[in-house]
């Protein structure tokens, strides 16, 4: 297995894992968790020209995106503020 399919099973399953927590405070880091696994797809997707996949993996960016300040954007706004 390569870096970058490494990078998806690590960031992936911890994303996966950790939306389907109970607790708040750690279900709140999949979106990290999925932001930081998508370079690993995007980069896997174009090395293949999987379209695809690249298209799926650009969808799931944006998703994981808007998690991500869903679950920490009001926390940041108001440490800046």
């Amino acid at each position: 297995m390569g870096l970058s399919q490494w990078w998806i099973l690590v960031f992936g399953i911890s994303a996966i894992w950790l939306a389907t927590e109970t607790s708040e405070q750690r279900r709140r880091w999949a979106p990290v968790c999925g932001c930081l696994g998508q370079p690993a797809w995007i980069i896997a997707a174009l090395e293949t020209h999987q379209t695809g996949v690249l298209i799926v993996s650009l969808i799931y960016a944006f998703i994981w995106a808007r998690g991500l300040w869903l679950s920490w954007g009001r926390w940041i706004v108001e440490r800046l503020a």
